[in-house]
């Protein structure tokens, strides 16, 4: 971190300190003397002995940019330092770590999802006679769920959100840290230590969970996994796409073929399915040129549906078909580590590449915007816009053209309006939730077609030399 970066802040007299909340000791009710024996002195229970040992309260604060703009919010009545302005973050609950608690603060403060990226400081703030606080400061990105900015809502200890951009003045912050973090970011001069740095060179079957390490399996080492595994993939994607007629009547020949490529992502307490990822293994070679345009419903037809494919002897590349992380672990890197278990069970068959028809996390915020275009848009920082292409790409994959006819949904008008959640009373292009583009209803044919767009990635599975 930058050596100009500050990493102490004190909002009161930081030697004008109390003695601590306790007045009896909480043990045994007895009385609380200064032992001034201890450096610094302590009180001490006289009859039981119990020692009140004063400590930092330990939290998160999260930096969340989009663009050149930063997310703040505003206190509400009730909170420390109410009516002022701050960014998102909170305290660590016990069984957490500290990568879970940033994400959690920020679902529950923004409403977003997000991913934490990498640690711009550690603060200790002194801010008040009973409350001192150790801080990481952690820059996290937007991945899924409220992504877009513009449907980020306010909740627990914020009451209004706010983007900033550079020439904004800083609204009057809670936290003399918070406008530091914020002005150091605006200058350019936050260095940064990435999360997989700062947590530890975790090996690709272990992640930190809320109990402890994950467990990545796959469905033929645990058979009895398959329906929440399922569940989860089902209930992460919207309705409508789980009706393409030629992919989803194969759906359950994924597990029953191959098991083995089928993988779940279990929690050490309680055992709860928290990652799914699926893929098939396929009989094709050829160049970005080659790659279908009909994306996933081609891979599952070909993977799955009775033609020439792995059962053949035949196989040369694994093609990734879904992959969902529960919302309670989302930003804890799980779609990585699964993405990193996929390569390997390609490499583990001999396979040339992992394949996989992309569908962008992001596109649903932007259903007009032809995929040709959205494929190519850029962070400031020139990697590609949407997250979840992003991540391929951090694990050497290569962006080869879009396929766009991945997926084809037809239905009733009445369905639409069933998956939809919206009344759908005229003939025309509907845009509707989570749509990547905009649904075509023929009311006198009563009708409805979806043609979804997704991006053909390519991960070379050459093992490094």
């Amino acid at each position: 971190m930058s050596p100009s970066t500050r990493h102490v802040f004190a909002q009161y007299q930081r030697l004008d300190l109390d003695a601590g909340p306790y007045r009896f000791c909480p043990l045994c009710a007895g009385g609380l003397t200064l032992d001034e024996a201890h450096a610094p002195p302590r009180l001490r229970c006289a009859a039981c002995g119990w020692i009140n040992y004063r400590n930092p309260s330990p939290g998160v604060t999260v930096l969340i940019a989009d663009g050149d703009q930063v997310l703040l919010g505003r206190r509400g009545p009730g909170s420390f330092a109410p009516d002022l302005w701050c960014l998102p973050g909170g305290f660590m609950e016990f069984e957490e770590d500290w990568v879970a608690a940033a994400v959690r603060e920020v679902g529950e403060e923004t409403g977003l999802e997000v991913e934490a990226r990498g640690v711009v400081n550690v603060c200790t703030n002194y801010l008040a006679r009973s409350l001192h606080t150790l801080v990481i400061v952690v820059r996290a990105e937007i991945i899924g769920g409220e992504a877009g900015r513009g449907r980020a809502r306010a909740g627990d200890d914020l009451v209004q959100l706010r983007w900033v951009g550079p020439g904004d003045p800083l609204p009057e912050m809670a936290f003399e840290a918070d406008r530091h973090i914020v002005e150091r970011w605006r200058a350019g001069a936050l260095a940064e230590l990435p999360v997989g740095v700062a947590g530890g060179d975790l090996p690709a079957a272990t992640a930190p969970g809320h109990g402890g390490e994950i467990e990545l399996c796959t469905l033929a080492d645990r058979p009895d996994l398959v329906t929440a595994a399922d569940e989860l993939i089902s209930s992460s994607f919207p309705a409508f796409t789980h009706h393409d007629r030629v992919g989803g009547p194969l759906w359950p020949r994924l597990w029953e073929r191959y098991p083995e490529c089928q993988q779940a992502v279990v929690e050490p307490v309680g055992g709860e399915v928290v990652g799914s990822g699926f893929c098939v293994p396929l009989d094709w070679q050829g160049s970005a040129a080659d790659l279908p345009d009909q994306g996933w419903r081609w891979a599952m037809k070909r993977g799955l549906g009775g033609g020439p494919g792995a059962e053949s002897g035949a196989e040369r590349v694994l093609c990734a078909v879904a992959m969902a992380v529960s919302p309670s672990h989302r930003g804890l890197r799980l779609s990585t580590r699964m993405l990193e278990g996929m390569r390997s069970i390609g490499r583990d068959r001999g396979l040339e590449d992992l394949i996989a028809p992309v569908r962008p996390t992001r596109k649903a915020d932007y259903p007009l915007v032809p995929m040709e275009e959205y494929a190519r848009w850029t962070t400031p920082a020139g990697e590609p816009f949407d997250p979840w292409i992003r991540i391929h790409t951090r694990l050497g994959a290569r962006v080869e053209k879009v396929c766009p006819r991945s997926l084809e949904v037809e239905g009733a008008v009445a369905e639409w309006e069933e998956w939809s959640g919206l009344s759908l009373p005229a003939s025309g292009d509907h845009v509707i939730p989570e749509a990547l583009v905009p649904v075509h209803v023929d009311r006198d044919a009563d009708v409805g077609t979806y043609t979804e767009p997704n991006v053909w990635l390519r991960h070379s599975l050459e093992r490094p030399a």
